[in-house]
């Protein structure tokens, strides 16, 4: 039986709604689940389900206030370092988020971190990223962990992120970031993030900070 194209864009929905439940990163739900309510708006006029057109007009505007909430003014991202952060946060980030960061840093050890200096990222006093340095020499830091949770994933805030990473780090009179990553996620990061490929297999790669 031949499906007609209001069907289609029903199915369309449906299927597009489901697919934004399997997402892990919170904006590409939000992206994927706005289309989908799209999709509803469009088939419940098609078949005059007022009642449908309703319940996603709201599910719409709901995606959209959210959408605009992860892109929203990034005063409301805080760094913090130094003095101001207190060590039980560093352990306490380290502690819940330990099972993700064991499977995507497979190449990491905890106890390596031990005695490296961190930068917490808050987002609206929610921690929403770590990082983890050692100084090497008066201008260069190794970059021992570059971790953001699930909701955060996505190349847009990767680069945020790390864009104000870098500010502090100059600030610090960092002129130079170091790192030697263990799989080739990382690698796909780093690469992203404008680091320079190393000539040879296993060796560092590096990304020069201007600035400093």
């Amino acid at each position: 039986m031949m499906l007609s194209w209001i069907e289609i864009i029903g199915y369309c929905g449906s299927l597009t709604v489901a697919l934004s439940l399997t997402m892990s990163n919170i904006r590409a739900l939000r992206w994927l689940n706005l289309l989908g309510a799209i999709f509803f708006v469009i088939y419940g006029l098609l078949i005059s389900s007022y009642p449908l057109v309703s319940v996603n007009g709201f599910i719409v505007a709901v995606d959209i206030y959210y959408l605009w909430r992860l892109n929203r003014n990034p005063e409301n991202i805080s760094l913090l370092f130094g003095e101001k952060l207190h060590p039980n946060s560093i352990d306490m980030f380290l502690e819940f988020y330990r099972p993700d960061i064991q499977k995507r840093f497979d190449y990491i050890t905890f106890e390596a971190l031990e005695g490296a200096e961190f930068i917490l990222v808050q987002d609206s006093l929610k921690p929403a990223g770590i990082l983890a340095f050692r100084r090497e020499g008066d201008s260069s830091a190794r970059i021992l962990l570059d971790y953001l949770p699930p909701e955060y994933r996505d190349n847009t805030s990767a680069y945020f992120f790390h864009r104000r990473y870098t500010e502090t780090l100059r600030e610090l009179g960092i002129s130079q970031l170091v790192e030697n990553p263990g799989n080739q996620r990382r690698e796909r990061q780093l690469r992203l993030l404008d680091f320079a490929a190393p000539s040879g297999p296993g060796g560092d790669w590096i990304k020069k900070l201007s600035g400093v």
